[in-house]
């Protein structure tokens, strides 16, 4: 399946990609190397698409399995998701105070 995946991945096919990689995490029953690096890949693949809680999600699991990758990149996930928290905050505020001075 990891294979397929990375054939999938190098054509452009993330869709069918990711279904590799969910039928490899079926097969693995989420357990083991495979399913640590189906779900490395996966949260890679959802970091692409913007899917930054399911890529969390994968990464923080595969990390649990004692992926060093993993943990890596969940900390800069992380603080992607909080710096672009911070973003919506400053710009709620600025957009407040913008209605009290009108």
């Amino acid at each position: 399946m990891m294979m397929d995946f990375k054939v999938h991945r190098l054509r452009g096919d993330d869709s069918q990609a990711l279904a590799d990689l969910n039928k490899s995490l079926e097969l693995s029953k989420g357990q083991g190397r495979s399913a640590c690096q189906a779900l490395c890949q996966r949260g890679m693949l959802y970091r692409k698409q913007h899917l930054d809680v399911q890529a969390r999600d994968d990464f923080e699991c595969a990390a649990k399995m004692g992926s060093e990758f993993a943990k890596s990149v969940l900390v800069q996930v992380s603080l992607e998701m909080i710096s672009r928290l911070l973003c919506v905050c400053q710009t709620l505020t600025v957009e407040r105070k913008q209605r009290c001075l009108y």
